[in-house]
């Protein structure tokens, strides 16, 4: 078995993890901005999408189901 590791950024934060992945590929995580606005992200396709809740300080995305 060939397993392949791919890095996964978001770019302009100071990091990221990872905390979903579901089975066509779609990831979930989160960032750290350095500036307490720290939020939420899907990745997929090679696009970043931003999940920020309305007002809040912070937003964590800990999985995916679709």
């Amino acid at each position: 078995m060939i397993e392949t590791i791919t890095k996964i950024a978001y770019p302009g934060v100071t990091c990221n993890g990872l905390r979903g992945i579901n089975d066509v590929g779609r990831i979930t995580g989160s960032t750290c901005t350095g500036n307490y606005t720290d939020y939420g992200f899907l990745y997929q396709g090679g696009a970043f999408t931003d999940i920020k809740y309305p007002g809040a300080q912070y937003t964590d995305v800990n999985g995916i189901a679709y």
